[in-house]
């Protein structure tokens, strides 16, 4: 296994389809994996690499957070296949689309969080008219854009098990959770409450479409009103009584928003529609309790959870080797590796 000294190398490997770094980072293949083995805050000079080829960022086992420092967007899927899993994406910022992601390829992201990332549309993922994407198990808060504060999607997507809170939207003051433009955004089993703004908005014929077991706190989304498995009334117009808390460490690698026990949202989507786990990685149902039901958005309550604490800046701890490798800023940074994953073996 070789060492990348960091994010922007491993990127660029992998994009090369071989090794640009002299040796100090596996090259890439085309299709690649890059893991973290300190966790941190990697905090960009600058925007990284476009992504061209197949490539995961996975963010599991560690608590990494990439961090545009408001002053640059954060990732760029051009041709590639992106997949992103356990990260936190911060403080993107750009005049243009996409201060998080701009994609215009497949985009897959999972158990990761957005938070206060801005753009002129789609302030955490901009979705371009030649890209597709699925979200699941993800939490949006403090991003802004003009439209779609959060996502704005010109060509369709997934978002699953989902929750979005205090995004705001622009001059247009809708979409400030999802915008679809010309397309239809699927939603299915998630939040979007406490927005600037309408959470839902649409633009030439553009539909948000309502997969079941969704929680709204206005009505911009067109959920109507239904019946989760709890017997509590869900969908428009409901407030799912979200921690007071707001977004803050409750376990697992990334930051989530809990719910407060009463919360609608508390046992509403029957076991048969559950995904396995929530963001933080905890099964869902809830292995105490007895409902046969889980949680709607991306975190599932658990009575032993005890009280979340407010998170601190992530910091590079050493892994047992007791070296910690070099940052191309100031700042610690996590550090990548990259594996090579060949066409019919594991990565």
């Amino acid at each position: 296994m070789t060492i990348c000294v960091s994010l922007r190398e491993a990127i660029s490997n992998a994009n090369a389809e071989a090794d640009t770094t002299q040796g100090d980072c596996a090259p890439g293949t085309g299709n690649d994996t890059i893991v973290f083995n300190l966790s941190g805050t990697i905090a960009l000079a600058s925007g990284l690499p476009s992504v061209q080829h197949t490539l995961e960022i996975d963010g599991t086992g560690q608590t990494i957070t990439i961090d545009g420092g408001g002053a640059n967007s954060v990732l760029l899927n051009s041709s590639g296949a992106l997949t992103l899993n356990n990260l936190t994406i911060a403080n993107g910022e750009t005049t243009g689309n996409g201060g998080g992601i701009f994609n215009a390829g497949p985009l897959t992201v999972t158990n990761s969080t957005f938070l206060g990332n801005s753009a002129a549309a789609g302030g955490a993922i901009f979705n371009s008219g030649s890209g597709t994407l699925a979200v699941t198990n993800c939490t949006f808060s403090g991003n802004s854009g003009a439209g779609g504060g959060a996502i704005h999607s010109d060509h369709g997507g997934t978002v699953t098990s989902s929750t979005f809170s205090n995004n705001s939207a622009g001059v247009s003051g809708a979409g400030a959770a999802i915008l679809a433009n010309n397309t239809t955004v699927e939603v299915t089993n998630s939040i979007l409450s406490n927005s600037t703004g309408l959470n839902c908005g649409v633009q030439s014929g553009g539909v948000i479409g309502n997969g079941g077991y969704n929680i709204s706190d206005d009505t911009s989304c067109g959920f109507g009103s239904s019946l989760g498995a709890n017997g509590d009334t869900i969908g428009d117009d409901v407030n799912p009584l979200p921690a007071t808390g707001g977004l803050q460490n409750n376990g697992g690698p990334t930051d989530t928003i809990a719910l407060q026990p009463n919360s609608p949202a508390v046992n509403a989507v029957p076991i048969a529609d559950c995904p396995p786990t929530d963001q933080r990685g905890d099964p869902r149902p809830d292995p105490g309790d007895m409902s046969n039901a889980c949680d709607i958005g991306a975190f599932e309550s658990i009575d032993a959870l005890g009280t979340p604490t407010a998170s601190a800046t992530p910091t590079v701890t050493a892994t047992s080797t007791g070296t910690a490798a070099a940052s191309p800023t100031a700042t610690p940074t996590a550090t990548a590796t990259v594996t090579s994953t060949a066409t019919a073996t594991a990565t």
